[in-house]
């Protein structure tokens, strides 16, 4: 009994722990523009995370009509603090103990446009 309690477990667990990772990465809206063409933005953390909840989102909705989803276009945007001032802020924060504000992330770093069809 405790053998497949605990074989249940390890198959429910990693996939509790990815809806929840996908989940927290990001934000991700779609819509059918004026020539039927999905359009998809997203955000977050990473660049190539916000391109898989937008690939992840244009597959989802093909799928329910039996469709599978093609990518037409695509653009990303950085739009956090840049990289070598965060570096220099975050350093200056460990020297001054604190002093000077750390700066973290955000899931609105990064901005990804896509649209694709559902072929």
């Amino acid at each position: 009994m405790k053998t497949r309690n605990l074989v249940l477990l390890s198959l429910i667990v990693p996939v509790l722990a990815a809806c929840t990772t996908n989940a927290s990465r990001g934000t991700v809206t779609s819509y059918f523009n004026d020539k039927g063409q999905i359009e998809i933005q997203s955000s977050s953390y990473r660049e190539d995370w916000a391109l898989q909840l937008a690939v992840d989102r244009g597959t989802a909705t093909c799928e329910k009509s039996g469709k599978t989803f093609a990518v037409i276009d695509r653009q990303s945007r950085y739009q956090g603090i840049n990289q070598e001032m965060k570096a220099a802020l975050n350093v200056a924060s460990s020297l001054t103990q604190g002093k000077v504000p750390y700066t973290r992330s955000s899931s609105r770093d990064w901005q990804m446009t896509v649209i694709g069809q559902c072929n």
